[in-house]
C-alpha cells in the first residue's frame, strides 16, 4: 500500500518490556503516517477501564504452556513477577517477588528468559489484535514493519542479549527487532514536548529515568537543532533502586509494625490487599509532608484482615494506621539513592565543561510528586520536568537522533604476540610451529576505552590474524573481553572478564582466496586475516565479519 508508486508505508512498533509493567505504542510513517502515534490502552481482564500499562505478571495454569497474564494473572497463586529483572545476573536482585518468581520458574522447569519471551508474546499477540481492530493489522504484510523494544541502559549486555532472545521467542523477527535504551527513549520523545525555541545548540540536561526495577541516568547535548540531534557527554550510570524497592520496604515496614509471627499468619489474600493498597493509592499519589504538623496529621490506612487491635501499634479494626512520617522513612533512603545518583551525574557532567540546565523524570517512579518536589529543594539550578515516553515510536520513525554514545567499559581481545624480552614474561612464551617465532599469549588489545565516544555511524574495525594447517574447518572463536577499572591492563589478569565468544564461519570463502603459505621446514598452512567490524548501537554492540572487504554477515555472540 504504498501509494502512487511511492515508498512502503512502515510501521513501527514500540514494545516498553517493565518490571512492574509493560506497554504497547505504534506509529505509521508514510501515506497513512497522519494517524499520529497510539498508545495502546485496552488489555485483558480489564474490562471497559483504559490505562495506559499492563502488569508484567503471567501465571501458568498448569505445568503446560497455558497461562493468563497482565491483570487476568494479577493476584493468582503462583503468578510470576519480576521476571525482568532475573534477566541481569550480574544485578543482585532484592526484590522478594523476582525472588519467589525464580523459585515458581524452577519448578516449572524453565528459564527466566523463557518465561519473559511467554509475556512478550501475549503482549505481542494483544498488539496486533488492537493494529486488527484499527484497520492496520491486515495491511501489515505490505508494510516495512521495525520493532523496538526498550531495556535499561544501567543491564549488562548479556542480560540485553537475553531480552532480544526473549523477543525473538514471541515471534519478533530479529532482523526487524532495535533494542532503544531507556533513558534514550525518554530523551527522543521529551524533545518533541518541549518547545522548540527553547532549546539550543549546545544544551546539555540529564535524563533520570526512574521505573519499577532500574534507575537509569544519562546526560545528553543538544548538537542540533533542526532536525534535532544529541549526544551522550559522559558514561550514563543506574542501579535497582526503582519503584519495587519501596515496595519491599513497605512490606519489612509492615512485618516489624505488627511483628513477624503476627504477619505470617496473614492469609495470602490479606497480605495481597495490604500491598494492593500500598501500591495502588499510597505510594502513587504521596507527595511528602507541606509541613512540620502535616507529619503529625496525616494519616493513612492498610488493611490488615486478622491482626487483633493495637493502640500502641495504630491498629484498629483490622487496618493499620500509618502516619506521614512512616511512608517518608519507606521513601527516604530510596529517593537519597536516586539523588546521589543524579548529583553524581551531574558533576561528571560539569567536570566535561557541559554543565546540565534541565534534568528529565520519566518512568514510573519518575511520575512521584514526592521525587519531582524533593529534586527540586535539591536541584535548584536545573530545570525539573515530568514528560510522559513514546520515544521507541519516535526512535523508529525518525531514526538515530542520539549520534553519539559513551562507552562504559573497556573492550578488546586477547592477542598472541611476538615475545620481547623486555615486555613479556619468559616463562609464557611459547614456540609458533607455522611462523617459527617465540610468541606470548594473553597480551590485550583495547579497541573501546571506557568513556569513548562511539557512534552507530562509525563501526569499528579490528584485525584478526590466524594461522591455520590446510585440513582447518575456517571456524573460529574470538573472545571479547571487558574491564571496568579505570586503567585497561596490557596484558591478561583479574581485571580483565570475558565478555562473550564471537563465532566466525568462514566457510563459505573459496579456499583460494586464503594466503597459503610454506615455512623454512616445508609446512604449509593458511593465513587468515578478517577484520572484527562492531557496531555499537543504543542499547547492544553487534559484529560483523569481513573478509577481503566483503561482508560475510553477523558473527554470534554468546555471552558468559
Amino acid at each position: 500500500m504504498a501509494g502512487s508508486g511511492d515508498r512502503r508505508v512502515r510501521l513501527v512498533i514500540g514494545i516498553d518490556f517493565g518490571t512492574t509493567f509493560s506497554g504497547v505504542s505504534w506509529g505509521l510513517d508514510g501515506d497513512l503516517g497522519d494517524l499520529g502515534i497510539e498508545v495502546i490502552q485496552e488489555w485483558p481482564g480489564k474490562g471497559n477501564s483504559t490505562t495506559q500499562k499492563v502488569p508484567t505478571v503471567l501465571a501458568y495454569l498448569k505445568k503446560g504452556d497455558t497461562f493468563r497474564w497482565g491483570y487476568q494473572a494479577e493476584g493468582m497463586a503462583n503468578a510470576v513477577g519480576g521476571v525482568k529483572l532475573l534477566l541481569d545476573k550480574s544485578k543482585e536482585v532484592l526484590f522478594r517477588p523476582a525472588i519467589d518468581s525464580e523459585l515458581i520458574i524452577k519448578g516449572l522447569e524453565r528459564k527466566p528468559v523463557d518465561v519473559a519471551g511467554a509475556y512478550l508474546k501475549a503482549l505481542f499477540a494483544h498488539a496486533k489484535e488492537i493494529l486488527d481492530r484499527r484497520g492496520i493489522g491486515k495491511l501489515m504484510q505490505s508494510m516495512d514493519v521495525q520493532y523496538i523494544l526498550t531495556v535499561p541502559a544501567v543491564w549488562s549486555d548479556k542480560a540485553k542479549d537475553l531480552t532480544k532472545q526473549a523477543a525473538c521467542h514471541a515471534g519478533i523477527p530479529e532482523a526487524d527487532l532495535y533494542l532503544l535504551s531507556e533513558p534514550e527513549a525518554a530523551a527522543i520523545y521529551s524533545m518533541h514536548t518541549i518547545q522548540p525555541n527553547s532549546i539550543k545548540k549546545g544544551d546539555s540536561f540529564i535524563v533520570c529515568d526512574a521505573g519499577g526495577g532500574t534507575v537509569d541516568l544519562i546526560t545528553y547535548e543538544i548538537t542540533q537543532t533542526d532536525p534535532i540531534r544529541m549526544g551522550e557527554v559522559v558514561e550514563g550510570t543506574g542501579e535497582i533502586c526503582g519503584s519495587v524497592m519501596l515496595d519491599e520496604r513497605f512490606e519489612t515496614f509492615l512485618k516489624e509494625t505488627i511483628g513477624k509471627q503476627s504477619y505470617q499468619k496473614m492469609s495470602a489474600s490479606s497480605k495481597q490487599h495490604a500491598l494492593q493498597r500500598w501500591k495502588v493509592d499510597i505510594k502513587p499519589s504521596y507527595s511528602g509532608p507541606d509541613d512540620e504538623d502535616d507529619l503529625l496529621t496525616e494519616v493513612y490506612t492498610v488493611p490488615v484482615h486478622g491482626i487483633p487491635d493495637d493502640q500502641k501499634k495504630g491498629i484498629h479494626q483490622g487496618m493499620l494506621h500509618m502516619k506521614n512520617e512512616d511512608i517518608k522513612s519507606i521513601f527516604d533512603p530510596v529517593m537519597e539513592r536516586i539523588e546521589s545518583l543524579i548529583s553524581d551525574q551531574e558533576k561528571k557532567a560539569k567536570k566535561a565543561g557541559k554543565a546540565p540546565k534541565a534534568l528529565l523524570l520519566v518512568g514510573g517512579l519518575g511520575a512521584s510528586e514526592y521525587l519531582f518536589n524533593r529534586l527540586k529543594l535539591r536541584f535548584k539550578k536545573l530545570d525539573i520536568m515530568q514528560p510522559q515516553n513514546a520515544g521507541a515510536v519516535h526512535r523508529g520513525l525518525e531514526g538515530d537522533q542520539v549520534q553519539t554514545r559513551k562507552a562504559r567499559c573497556h573492550y578488546g581481545v586477547s592477542m598472541n604476540y611476538n615475545f620481547d624480552r623486555k615486555k613479556h614474561d619468559a616463562t609464557l612464551a611459547y614456540w609458533d610451529i607455522y611462523i617459527e617465532k617465540w610468541r606470548v599469549p594473553g597480551c590485550m588489545t583495547w579497541f573501546i576505552k571506557t568513556g569513548d565516544t562511539i557512534s552507530e555511524q562509525d563501526p569499528i574495525s579490528h584485525s584478526v590474524f590466524r594461522n591455520v594447517p590446510l585440513n582447518f574447518d575456517f571456524r573460529f572463536k574470538d573472545t571479547l573481553s571487558i574491564c571496568t577499572k579505570e586503567e585497561s591492563p596490557a596484558m591478561e589478569n583479574k581485571d580483565v572478564v570475558k565478555h562473550c565468544t564471537l563465532h566466525v564461519d568462514l566457510r563459505n570463502i573459496p579456499k583460494p582466496l586464503f594466503d597459503r603459505r610454506r615455512n623454512s621446514k616445508g609446512l604449509e598452512y593458511y593465513h587468515i586475516a578478517y577484520e572484527l567490524v562492531l557496531k555499537p548501537q543504543s542499547a547492544c554492540l553487534e559484529f560483523e565479519v569481513v573478509f577481503n572487504d566483503v561482508s560475510y554477515g553477523v558473527a554470534a555472540a554468546r555471552y558468559y
